[in-house]
């Protein structure tokens, strides 16, 4: 399609379920029931809306197959859409029929072509203002800032030590291979052991979980060292503090990030260059702590450490060379080839730091709140208290393994809720066009 957009990824996965149902489901269809009278669609121009779109009663045929519409239907059910990604995929269709027929004289079978879908075809849609995305409380949020502060510290002493040569690689390898990190025991390994400062509280961190990849990276001193990568924590840490969306953060230009920082002392906040944006058509700026200033200094000066070929060289935004974004060193180079971590790291990481947070919220009085759960891979953060459906899988699941059961974190606050929660509590000091403005990126509608 002659749309200019930033990846095709979604749009083909739209045409791909179209063409599951004119390629694969309509020919086994009419290969089960030969003696239809319906003439088989063999271009688009035979692809009458009434009878295979949206059935409209028009056939006369006891039997006739499932229209786009239902097949749809039937596709959201079995994949637990929601109600706006139902829409959305059908949307992309709509806009595919639009092309055939905006250019049906010239396009081969589709003479005649019209729009088929209708606005009656669409599944009903939430307009309500809101996101779905659960946030971090308000009575933990500033606990978790300074959780992500402390694991921070704590990978940044651990850098620190094998950089000067104080950590072999065998203790290295022992450390890769845990889940979780025994501060206590490993304190003359890394020279400290994290702490908590909270409400005028100090408060140690014994068991936490390992939320840093160590890999061997070439350094411009010549050495090969398996260092950490601090890329999901700083992330992570920097989406709390801003709400600005985690591609973009993830894409921030190595360059540019900091152009209009202000080095005076004294300033409380600063300015962001973001160099992407979802729905911008240029580069914005964010107003933010000069915390975040500080905590992607600290990333680029692990990046300055870095002599592997690919972080001297530009990368395309999302690695797409399509992208109106064009080339640039992304400030969170974490492969060889100079691209950023892939999204599972901070997805991995976010859990982790949740299911650490919530072992200690006792310990800073604070009750009823669940973050994460322990499940079986195949069973959903809310499937325990959804539907009888999910009920009686969780059952059968249970019947079926034998002798152990491999449990994972799952929660329903998502890496994407950072923006939601920022959003949630600035709303009570703030005007919505203000946050969206100076904060977030977003437009006041959006924001509220």
């Amino acid at each position: 399609l002659k749309r200019r957009r930033e990846s095709d990824k979604q749009v083909l996965i739209c045409l791909r379920y179209l063409n599951i149902y004119l390629f694969v489901y309509l020919p086994h269809w009419y290969a089960r029931h030969p003696s239809c009278s319906i003439a088989f669609p063999s271009e688009p121009a035979k692809l009458i809306g009434g009878i295979f779109i949206a059935n409209l009663g028009l056939a006369d045929e006891l039997e006739k197959p499932n229209t786009v519409v239902e097949f749809f239907e039937h596709l959201a059910a079995t994949k637990e859409w929601v109600p706006n990604s139902h829409y959305g995929i059908l949307k992309q269709i709509e806009i595919f029929f639009d092309f055939l027929e905006q250019h049906s004289e010239q396009l081969p079978g589709c003479n005649g072509f019209r729009q088929p879908l209708h606005a009656d075809d669409f599944p009903p849609v939430t307009r309500a203002g809101g996101s779905p995305k659960r946030p971090i409380s308000r009575r933990i949020f500033s606990f978790c800032l300074a959780y992500i502060e402390a694991l921070i510290a704590h990978t940044d002493a651990l850098l620190d030590r094998i950089l000067s040569g104080d950590i072999s690689d065998d203790v290295l390898l022992r450390l890769d291979e845990s889940l979780v990190i025994d501060t206590f025991a490993w304190q003359d390994i890394f020279g400290c052991i994290p702490v908590v400062f909270h409400k005028g509280k100090t408060i140690p961190l014994r068991i936490i979980p390992k939320t840093v990849l160590l890999k061997s990276m070439r350094l411009k001193d010549g050495r090969v060292l398996r260092i950490p990568q601090p890329h999901a924590l700083n992330q992570i840490l920097v989406a709390l503090y801003t709400g600005i969306r985690h591609n973009h953060l993830q894409w921030l230009d190595a360059e540019t990030f900091d152009q209009f920082v202000e080095e005076e002392k004294g300033h409380e906040f600063t300015k962001l260059h973001v160099n992407t944006d979802k729905v911008k058509m240029q580069p914005w700026v964010a107003h933010v702590n000069v915390r975040v200033i500080e905590i992607l200094r600290k990333q680029l000066q692990w990046r300055t450490l870095i002599d592997e070929p690919g972080f001297a060289q530009k990368v395309y935004y999302n690695n797409n060379p399509k992208t109106k974004w064009g080339k640039f060193y992304p400030l969170f180079s974490a492969n060889r080839n100079g691209s950023p971590h892939n999204d599972s790291r901070y997805e991995t990481a976010w859990k982790e730091i949740l299911s650490g947070v919530e072992t200690m919220l006792p310990e800073i009085g604070v009750s009823n709140i669940r973050l994460c759960r322990l499940l079986p891979g195949c069973v959903k953060y809310d499937d325990i208290e959804g539907t009888e459906k999910h009920r009686c899988e969780l059952i059968e699941y249970g019947r079926t393994i034998q002798k152990k059961c491999v449990l994972e974190i799952k929660s329903d606050i998502t890496p994407h809720s950072a923006r939601v929660s920022v959003v949630s509590h600035l709303i009570a000091v703030l005007p919505a066009d203000v946050i969206g403005r100076y904060v977030t990126g977003q437009t006041a509608a959006t924001v509220y």
